[in-house]
């Protein structure tokens, strides 16, 4: 594949992973986002039942995911590892919900630019 002056492959993929890391985290903030403003503004958030410390270590780390999402989109790296942090959290609690973790692909990805970079970095591409 020809690339640019002072571009390395490496460089090329981690901008691609980059770029597809920040369009999935923008999908989900936004998602999570409308949820969350739907359920404050409406009317229909009423509780079927009180909630105990699994619940609120669910709600607490789902948060710590999110903001580890909007966090690595400045700060991949930083953020990537603060989301996986909490994910593991949530695995330890109850392994049955990480089959389904919406915050895992982006993070990964972040985690893979940043290697990426760094390798692009240490060629003297970027």
């Amino acid at each position: 594949m020809p690339t640019a002056p002072g571009q390395t492959q490496s460089s090329i993929m981690a901008a691609v992973v980059l770029w597809t890391a920040r369009l999935l985290v923008t999908a989900i903030l936004a998602i999570w986002l409308f949820f969350i403003a739907a359920h404050l503004l409406g009317d229909a958030g009423a509780d079927s039942r009180p909630l105990h410390f699994g619940d609120y270590l669910i709600l607490t780390t789902m948060t710590v995911q999110l903001l580890g999402l909007g966090l690595a989109l400045r700060w991949p790296r930083c953020g990537a590892l603060i989301t996986l942090a909490a994910a593991a959290v949530v695995a330890l609690w109850n392994w049955t919900l990480l089959p389904f973790p919406p915050a895992f692909v982006p993070a990964l990805l972040f985690l893979l630019y940043s290697h990426l970079a760094d390798r692009a970095q240490r060629a003297g591409a970027i």
